[in-house]
């Protein structure tokens, strides 16, 4: 077999990788935090990239058969699992419904579990929009660090 040019692989098909990493990181933010699927992408030795789900303990066959690298894997999580609830759902409520769920709250501390107590159509709404703007403002920069990270990783040919 014949060495290849893995960085320059990478390199030639970068947007497509990008692409394909915004597209795994975006799948794997939501409420299945807890699934334990990952996320992949991965490239072959003809530059095909591909995003594909897989279990922690599992690698792509073409990958372990060096026909292909894997470029990254990002497990699933829900990025409100991380923040202080609080104040990021109260941003994503209407002026009537604020008033409301303060109302139904009395003196307890609002979260998101407070809120699906209340109205879970709301809740849903809220974690989805909320986890939407947390992906168009982190994506990418993920995304263009994991590429930049695997194009050092895979400057060396293999066989």
């Amino acid at each position: 077999m014949e060495k290849i040019n893995w960085r320059e692989l990478l390199e030639k098909e970068i947007d497509f990788i990008r692409e394909a990493l915004v597209e795994a990181y975006t799948d794997a933010c939501g409420e299945q935090a807890n699934s334990g699927f990952l996320h992949g992408v991965k490239m072959d030795f003809e530059g095909n990239v591909y995003h594909y789900l897989i279990s922690p303990d599992k690698t792509p066959s073409d990958v372990w058969n060096h026909k292909a690298i894997e470029i990254a894997r990002i497990a699933e999580f829900n990025p409100l699992n991380d923040k202080d609830e609080n104040e990021e759902i109260l941003i994503y409520l209407k002026n009537e419904e604020l008033q409301a769920f303060t109302q139904f709250l009395k003196d307890k501390r609002p979260s998101l579990y407070q809120l699906r107590l209340w109205k879970p159509e709301i809740a849903d709404r809220v974690e989805k929009k909320y986890i939407e703007n947390y992906v168009a403002n982190t994506a990418y920069e993920w995304a263009s660090k994991i590429l930049n990270e695997a194009i050092e990783r895979f400057s060396v040919s293999v066989e």
